[in-house]
């Protein structure tokens, strides 16, 4: 059977309603997803077999599970424990199915083997290859905590920036492909800056366009750069991951607004970038230390507003 790039839908595998799912390009072509797959039933049975897809699965379990049965190819294997933190990862061609006897909580990133052969071609690296698929009884502390970051993004993707979820994909391949690939391979350091004009470019096509949710695609393109080697120069050169230095000035232009203007919050909200008000009184309370009105009371109550 020929395999395929598409992105597997783990509400039909996990036999699952409304797994939590977000899609994402970091490379802007090949698509990835983010999903949390969980339940609270004690025989939760069989998941359906991976049976077209040509990518990597690679699962979080963010709670400990012991009683379960796996088959790879069709193949009984003896199951690992799993403590909280640790790793499964499959080629998906090995067509994974599980028996589950307990309640689980796994946090999984599939990335089809397309994106990592874009990022490789991208840094002027060979192609990776086959990467190791172990199962591990340890933590993967990385891949770990881009888990535990892709959380509250997939509680509320519609409130989350596209910046951050391709910054946690990239950060994902990146770390699989120099941890796991059968050749050793070392992804370039950040050290590679961008020219004046670069930097120039990326923060003017971003000032220009706070107002929507821009990937690192877009941004890497108006620099003549793949999406993986901008976010690094970029952070390299300003100090500053992309996201973060896009929230900064979001948050710079709703100070603006909400010092010199009467529009209501949920309208700054919407005019800075943010999905909604709730979204951008977290991001403003977070960064700013007061709550947009309180901010905007102390601002217009003295000649100097709060920092």
């Amino acid at each position: 059977m020929s395999r395929t790039a598409t992105i597997p839908s783990l509400d039909h595998i996990f036999r699952l309603s409304n797994v939590p799912t977000v899609d994402i390009t970091p490379t802007g072509a090949a698509s990835c997803s983010v999903s949390r797959v969980r339940t609270q039933e004690r025989r939760h049975g069989h998941t359906v077999p991976f049976t077209e897809y040509d990518g990597y699965l690679a699962g979080v379990h963010l709670r400990s599970m012991r009683s379960y049965d796996l088959w790879l190819n069709r193949r009984f294997v003896p199951a690992i424990p799993f403590t909280p933190g640790g790793l499964c990862f499959h080629h998906l061609d090995s067509e994974p199915e599980a028996d589950f006897h307990e309640p689980f909580d796994i946090v999984y990133f599939y990335a089809p083997r397309a994106v990592f052969d874009e990022i490789a071609y991208a840094e002027g690296l060979p192609p990776v290859g086959r990467l190791r698929c172990p199962m591990l009884s340890e933590v993967d502390p990385v891949i770990r905590n881009l888990a535990l970051s892709a959380v509250p993004a997939l509680e509320q993707p519609h409130a989350t920036s596209r910046l951050f979820l391709e910054s946690i994909m990239l950060a994902f391949a990146s770390h699989v492909m120099s941890t796991y690939g059968e050749a050793p391979l070392r992804l370039p350091r950040p050290g590679p800056r961008l020219a004046p004009w670069q930097e120039h470019r990326a923060k003017e096509y971003i000032r220009a366009h706070l107002s929507a949710n821009c990937s690192l695609a877009d941004i890497a393109n108006e620099c003549g750069l793949s999406a993986s080697h901008f976010a690094r120069a970029f952070k390299a050169t300003v100090g500053q991951s992309p996201h973060r230095w896009v929230l900064e000035r979001r948050i710079e232009s709703a100070k603006a607004l909400l010092r010199t203007t009467d529009h209501p919050l949920t309208d700054i909200a919407l005019m800075c970038g943010f999905a909604d008000q709730g979204h951008f009184s977290r991001a403003f309370s977070r960064l700013a230390r007061y709550a947009p009105s309180a901010w905007r009371r102390a601002a217009r109550a003295s000649s100097s507003a709060p920092p």
